[in-house]
């Protein structure tokens, strides 16, 4: 791992395992059907993927909404230039921590992501995943939805203990 800005990063080098779409059709026909329910899909939708990678699920929504513009924004330059270009499509090289969209989000995507914040220390893990969030909230425009799929680890007797299981077994230099 590398030091990027405040947070732990992936070299280059491993990013490879994360070139592939994880969100299965079944959850997307799913994530557009309840999108389609709560937002006016008729007008101009603006969508940002923190962590979007190679843009898999950027460019299914950009396919599925064709008044949407989206803003894939990873810190992988190897991923970043695996995207399909799209006219619809701006890819961001950075850390979507200091991320300013040019006008307010209706969707902040953090697709597995969010595991991945990791600092020197548990706290500092909690701090990084917490200023995660509030920069995706910052984001939107009010009415505006944050979409979220994690891994969840639950302990059987806290999940606290899981979690901190979690960053002793992955936070390795």
């Amino acid at each position: 791992m590398k030091k990027g800005q405040d947070q732990n990063t992936l070299a280059e080098s491993q990013t490879e395992a994360f070139d592939t779409e994880y969100v299965r059709e079944e959850y997307f026909i799913t994530i557009c059907a309840a999108l389609d329910s709560i937002l006016n899909v008729d007008s101009p939708l603006r969508i940002a993927d923190f962590g979007g990678g190679a843009g898999y699920f950027v460019d299914r929504l950009v396919s599925y909404y064709p008044n949407a513009f989206v803003y894939n924004i990873d810190l992988s330059e190897t991923l970043i230039g695996r995207n399909k270009e799209n006219p619809r499509k701006e890819l961001v090289l950075g850390s979507f921590l200091d991320f300013e969209p040019h006008e307010k989000l209706d969707i902040v995507c953090l697709n597995w992501v969010i595991h991945h914040m990791v600092g020197d220390t548990l706290d500092e893990t909690r701090d990084l995943q917490q200023r995660a969030l509030a920069q995706a909230a910052a984001c939107l425009k009010p009415g505006g939805l944050l979409l979220i799929f994690e891994n969840i680890i639950s302990g059987a007797i806290s999940d606290q203990i899981s979690s901190g299981l979690l960053f002793w077994g992955t936070s390795s230099r």
